[in-house]
C-alpha cells in the first residue's frame, strides 16, 4: 500500500494541522465566506487509511460528530487537558459575558454577526470573570488567549477584522458544553 494510497499534498497539509493541535473542520472561512474544506474532504474520503497511518504514528483521529477532525496522543490516557479545560473555560466566560450584557451567545454561530473583539476583551475585564481566567491561568486581554487557544486550534473563526464566531468544531464543543449544563 504505496503512501496509504493517499494524496501526498493534502496528506502533509492534514499532518501540520494535526500534529500542531488543530482542528480540521468539516468548513473553512477563507475570503469573508464559509467553504467546504478540501482538508475535512480528503480525511472524510479515506479515514480508515488516515487512521491505519495515524495509529502507527502512536496518534487517533477522533471526530467531533463528524462535523471535525482532531489527533490524541495513544500513550495518554487523560481525554481531558490542561488546555481542553481552558478552552471550556473561555468559551463558558465568553458566554456568560454575553448573556450578562443582554447579547444572546447564538451571536457566535452567525456568520454575518460574531462578536467583536472589543466586546470580548470587555468580558475579560469583568471583576468576575478575570478572577475565574486568572485562577486557571488564562492570560488577558481576553482576546489574546481566544486567538491562542481557540483561533490557532480551529474552535474559532476570525471573521472580518474585528469579529469571532464559531467553527463546526467550535459548534458542537459549545453544544455539548451546555447540554451538560442543561442537564444539571
Amino acid at each position: 500500500m504505496k503512501n496509504f494510497e493517499l494524496n501526498t499534498i493534502a496528506s502533509r497539509e492534514i499532518y501540520k494541522a494535526l500534529i500542531s493541535g488543530k482542528i480540521i473542520n468539516e468548513y473553512e472561512y477563507m475570503n469573508g465566506e464559509l467553504s467546504s474544506s478540501a482538508k475535512f474532504n480528503e480525511l472524510t474520503n479515506n479515514i480508515d487509511q488516515y487512521r491505519n497511518l495515524y495509529s502507527l504514528l502512536g496518534f487517533e483521529i477522533k471526530s467531533l460528530s463528524g462535523e471535525a477532525f482532531f489527533i490524541t496522543r495513544l500513550d495518554k490516557q487523560e481525554e481531558f487537558t490542561e488546555a481542553a479545560a481552558n478552552i471550556q473555560t473561555v468559551l463558558l466566560m465568553i458566554s456568560r459575558g454575553l448573556t450578562t450584557r443582554g447579547i444572546s451567545p447564538q451571536i457566535l454561530f452567525d456568520v454575518a454577526g460574531g462578536v467583536r473583539e472589543r466586546d470580548v476583551d470587555s468580558i475579560g475585564e469583568d471583576e468576575d470573570i478575570a478572577k475565574i481566567l486568572q485562577a486557571c491561568g488564562i492570560s488577558l486581554p481576553l482576546t489574546k488567549s481566544v486567538n491562542s487557544l481557540l483561533v490557532d486550534r480551529g474552535i474559532f473563526y476570525k471573521v472580518g477584522i474585528d469579529r469571532y464566531m464559531l467553527s463546526s468544531s467550535g459548534k458542537v464543543l459549545f453544544n455539548r458544553l451546555f447540554e451538560r449544563e442543561d442537564e444539571k
